[in-house]
């Protein structure tokens, strides 16, 4: 996932999480929360290692499900601290609607503090560029425009596109987000343009993840309806494709506000019905593997 073979984890995700729930299902089987056990699998390191499977599918009640009790759990300071790290930046993502941007803030800050950030090495300065994707989104949220650009702009110099190309796109993307938001459009095109084109150096693996949607809004803020509706377009076929159906039904969502922007009021009302049911469908099925015939 790292290198932004995204359509190949995909496939391999879709793959392993059946096992994981059936494993999980038996109450006869056991994890382990400790490096020094190595006898049954590690509960931490699944949780860590899961995370992009949720992130990139939306369905954070799934992860939310899977690790329930494990950041509070007692052994929580004998997990090493790179897992540590990644459990803590993925609640952050899995508790943005449930949780107050307050609070997310402050646990990732208050983790940030540690000590051995101090060090200085490669992966550590991978691992918290996952927390300022956090406080980006949490601060863009919050409407707090310096703190989220500040956040944006720090995460991507973290990452270099050649080495982490995944990450490098989700921090570019993000920055277009914040951009939007807080009504500078050209620069939000300009950001999902340049992540658009680390997904395209990649080549094929990497589509998935390409940034339709969040153009489509831009477009719109701009006013060039018909670009904005081409872009949701692109993006809904791109990520049902994909089995990627929250995009998917969030584009055609798009694609039915531009409708409605155009006076198009049946076009309109057929996308967001399309996108409801999308939505209501049994796509977000916890045990799903993420295939629409599971």
């Amino acid at each position: 996932m790292r290198q932004a073979k995204v359509a190949d984890a995909i496939e391999i995700y879709s793959q392993v999480i059946p096992k994981i729930w059936e494993y999980r299902a038996s109450t006869n089987n056991q994890w382990r929360t400790i490096a020094e056990q190595t006898d049954i699998p590690s509960w931490n390191w699944a949780g860590a290692y899961l995370r992009e499977y949720f992130y990139i599918r939306q369905t954070w009640f799934g992860w939310q499900h899977f690790t329930s009790g494990l950041l509070t759990t007692s052994d929580w300071q004998k997990i090493p601290f790179t897992c540590q790290s990644l459990l803590l930046s993925t609640s952050g993502w899995a508790s943005i609607r449930t949780k107050s941007l307050r609070n997310i803030i402050a646990d990732q800050m208050s983790f940030l503090a540690d000590a051995r950030w101090k060090e200085t090495n490669t992966e550590l300065i991978f691992l918290k560029s996952l927390h300022f994707m956090v406080l980006c989104y949490a601060h863009t949220l919050a409407f707090e425009r310096p703190k989220a650009l500040e956040y944006a702009h720090s995460t991507i110099k973290m990452l270099n596109p050649e080495t982490e190309p995944y990450y490098a796109v989700r921090a570019n993307e993000l920055l277009g987000t914040a951009f939007y938001t807080f009504g500078q459009y050209d620069q939000a095109l300009e950001a999902y343009a340049a992540s658009n084109n680390i997904v395209y150096q990649v080549g094929q693996p990497a589509i998935p993840i390409a940034s339709y949607y969040g153009e489509g809004w831009a477009y719109i803020g701009n006013r060039q309806l018909d670009n904005a509706l081409d872009a949701f377009r692109h993006g809904h076929l791109l990520k049902s494709s994909y089995a990627l159906y929250y995009d998917a039904a969030r584009c055609k969502y798009g694609e039915g506000y531009v409708h409605f922007l155009q006076g198009n009021y049946e076009a309109a009302l057929q996308a967001l019905y399309e996108a409801l049911s999308i939505f209501c469908d049994d796509h977000f099925d916890l045990n799903s593997s993420g295939n629409s015939n599971s």
